[in-house]
């Protein structure tokens, strides 16, 4: 079985990727992970909810924030999975526009996956993102599962979307272990990747 995760960003997509990494841990199983790395236009903050000088200024601060743990996730991911196991791959592409990100995913039909795992979305404040669920047949599926599950995107692949449970928002600090990662939330519970 081929499996691909579409990492764009978010709690979502951090648990959408531990539950890529523990099925891959089954023999037969090929992960590719596919991070979607967002710049100009496709990187925008979505402010369209908050109307004060001091929650627009919230909104960006907690899309960086998220963004640095994004980072750290996939970068312990990546040291910890990717480098030790040649069933696993990884790779990234650029997107700058809406359009870039819908590009990127219909053309991942080319590869004939048998699986997708993506996450819903709760958590991405970004206006690109924002824009295009306003297109989506099914919103509760999110950008990326809706776009993966439209008739017009040809495959005949299973999409699987997850969506982070509980109050966590955002993953804190980041330790590293030789088999698994710890995620220390910022509200001080752990969140074990095994």
């Amino acid at each position: 079985m081929h499996i691909l995760m579409v990492f764009i960003g978010g709690p979502d997509d951090q648990e959408a990727l531990s539950v890529a990494w523990r099925m891959a841990g089954h023999s037969g199983v090929k992960l590719s992970v596919l991070r979607i790395l967002l710049f100009d236009e496709a990187a925008e903050v979505d402010t369209s909810d908050h109307d004060e000088a001091g929650g627009l200024l919230s909104a960006i601060m907690d899309n960086e924030h998220q963004k640095d743990w994004d980072d750290d996730y996939v970068s312990s991911f990546r040291i910890l999975a990717v480098n030790n196991d040649d069933s696993i791959t990884y790779f990234e592409k650029d997107a700058h526009n809406c359009d870039d990100i819908s590009r990127i995913l219909t053309d991942l039909d080319k590869n004939h996956y048998d699986l997708y795992i993506v996450g819903q979305g709760k958590g991405r404040n970004l206006l690109a993102l924002s824009k295009l669920l306003e297109w989506s047949d099914f919103p509760e599926l999110g950008v990326v599962g809706d776009i993966l599950s439209a008739n017009t995107f040809g495959s005949s692949s299973s999409v699987l979307v997850l969506q982070q449970f509980g109050s966590v928002v955002a993953f804190g600090t980041t330790k590293q272990y030789t088999n698994h990662m710890d995620n220390v939330s910022s509200d001080g519970s752990e969140n074990r990747i095994v």
